[in-house]
């Protein structure tokens, strides 16, 4: 059995497949949090007699990161039918997931559910993790948009039998209204929302609910807020998957200053079912490593369709490599998946990185160094990490956590409704409001002033915590810095324009960790606190 080393593990949503000695899968599983979840499998404390068992002969650990918990629901049912592994016991059927369908060729179109998407003249939308899922999906689509879901035939011309949905209003009728034109804009608007453009109708509804609560119909904008959390939800559902039945190799790639890394997924029939990682050091030119991997795993032309960035598409291009089978989405649910796999190739090299440092060096070299790289004022042995947290502009919350020697001290930690800012998203203010409340509760109560601040952010943040700190006299003693998601850039006073730090130095990997806690502690606070958003104030 092996002992892993958690900080590998992103805590991204994900799969994560164990296998023995002889690479062969044994076990495969999803998590909400990666790391999380891989944790618990080794916890002196678990005592179930099959985790027992399998965990002495895990080997190795691969994670496959997705969107959202959704989408590893459905991976992972897919990966289980394809391996079989021993020790999963459910999900091993071969049954399809669920889908929602419009059907093109009746002047009134129909929305229903089908475990098929082989049939044509439908859009196709979804899958959906189960039946439970979509079932709940219908109930609010009907809610929003009174489409017909009846089996009866219903021509353009003549009347047929209503029915009670159109009493109800969960149905425009047109049995009895035929309103061609009517109908096709309402089914237009349906496939928009189906698409994932939700901006539409979650304006409209933000604006429904605005006005009957200022006319004090307050159940009736109790619905309408019902339906705009149910809108939330379906944001984390899985609506990004290929449809069509053709074979890709979605490809992404990811370098540091150390290594190169490249991952490939073969999708067919619109499900993945494998995925190889590639990687060299020391690196190679970036333009010798991705056609080396490329020729290296391809040993004729592909007869499959690459999927692949625009940074690639213009380097192969020049290179004439491949390029009858190039494709370079630019929007849709393969731009989505080709992001998805360059984030997978970031999160693999990383993981490689980790195992690559040296775990022994003592917390007080890490902060050193980490003083020495950004020149700050004095070793950031005590550091307090800040973000905010919102919904759509309500519900605004901030966390501030505490490290003290590069460990998380938790009983320092702080979290904070936001009072100066409502309506709309506005991070800026939220960061100096919460800068400012939580060093006025350290100067209250006598304790010690954090060495540096970090923000979850770029320039903007970083300049409202630095106003934060000057309008707190504490801008001489406080050093503060920002570190953004994207790139992984620290800015500060002193690299205005941010500075890259290397993605195997050990203080990138702490500045990192108190960034992602403090996101993971504002956003569970904000979670909690988004149930009572709009009337309990």
């Amino acid at each position: 059995m092996i002992q892993p080393d958690f900080s590998q593990f992103p805590t991204d949503s994900g799969v994560y497949l164990m296998k023995d000695s002889t690479d062969h899968i044994i076990y495969i599983g999803k998590a909400k949090r990666l790391r999380q979840r891989i944790r618990h499998y080794f916890l002196p404390s678990v005592k179930d007699p099959k985790t027992r068992l399998f965990r002495t002969r895990i080997a190795h650990i691969e994670f496959i990161a997705t969107a959202t918990e959704a989408d590893a629901l459905v991976l992972e049912r897919q990966l289980i039918q394809k391996h079989q592994p021993e020790f999963n016991i459910i999900l091993k059927d071969d049954k399809n997931f669920p889908v929602v369908r419009i059907s093109k060729r009746e002047p009134f179109p129909k929305l229903e559910i089908v475990r098929s998407m082989g049939e044509r003249g439908y859009t196709y939308f979804g899958p959906f993790p189960s039946m439970g899922s979509i079932r709940q999906f219908m109930k609010l689509i009907h809610a929003l948009f009174p489409v017909r879901d009846c089996h009866q035939r219903i021509d353009a011309v003549s009347q047929q039998p209503k029915c009670i949905k159109f009493d109800m209003g969960t149905c425009l009728g047109p049995c009895i209204h035929k309103d061609p034109d009517a109908y096709r804009a309402m089914i237009q608007s349906l496939s928009t929302f189906l698409n994932g453009n939700r901006a539409p109708m979650i304006a409209q509804l933000q604006q429904s609910m605005q006005t009957a609560a200022d006319a004090k119909h307050y159940e009736k904008a109790a619905i309408i807020r019902d339906q705009l959390r149910q809108i939330e939800q379906l944001d984390a559902s899985n609506t990004v998957h290929i449809t069509d039945k053709k074979a890709y190799h979605v490809w992404g790639f990811s370098n540091s200053d150390s290594l190169q890394y490249a991952i490939v997924q073969h999708i067919i029939d619109g499900k993945l079912i494998a995925q190889k990682g590639f990687y060299k050091t020391p690196p190679l030119a970036w333009d010798q490593f991705v056609q080396h991997t490329l020729l290296h795993y391809y040993t004729e032309s592909p007869t499959e369709t690459l999927l692949i960035s625009e940074p690639i598409y213009q380097l192969l291009t020049e290179l004439n490599l491949f390029n009858c089978q190039l494709a370079c989405p630019k929007r849709g649910a393969k731009k989505v998946i080709v992001d998805t796999a360059n984030r997978n190739a970031y999160l693999s090299m990383l993981a490689l990185d980790f195992k690559s440092v040296k775990r022994d060096a003592d917390s007080q070299s890490i902060v050193d160094t980490l003083r020495t790289r950004l020149s700050l004022r004095q070793p950031p042995n005590l550091i307090f990490g800040f973000d905010s947290s919102h919904f759509q502009g309500t519900a605004y919350v901030g966390s501030a956590v505490c490290f003290w020697h590069g460990q998380p001290d938790k009983s320092r930690y702080r979290r904070f409704q936001i009072k100066t800012t409502h309506g709309k998203s506005n991070d800026p203010q939220s960061i100096y409001e919460l800068v400012t409340r939580r060093l006025q509760l350290c100067l209250k109560h006598h304790e010690a002033l954090p060495d540096l601040c970090l923000i979850d952010g770029g320039k903007g943040q970083l300049s409202a915590a630095k106003m934060a700190l000057y309008d707190s006299g504490l801008h001489h003693r406080i050093d503060t810095v920002a570190l953004a998601k994207r790139e992984e850039m620290v800015y500060s006073d002193h690299y205005p324009n941010g500075i890259q730090l290397g993605a195997n130095d050990p203080g990138r990997f702490l500045l990192q960790q108190v960034r992602d806690e403090s996101h993971r502690f504002a956003r569970a606070y904000q979670r909690l606190k988004r149930k009572d958003t709009w009337f309990n104030d």
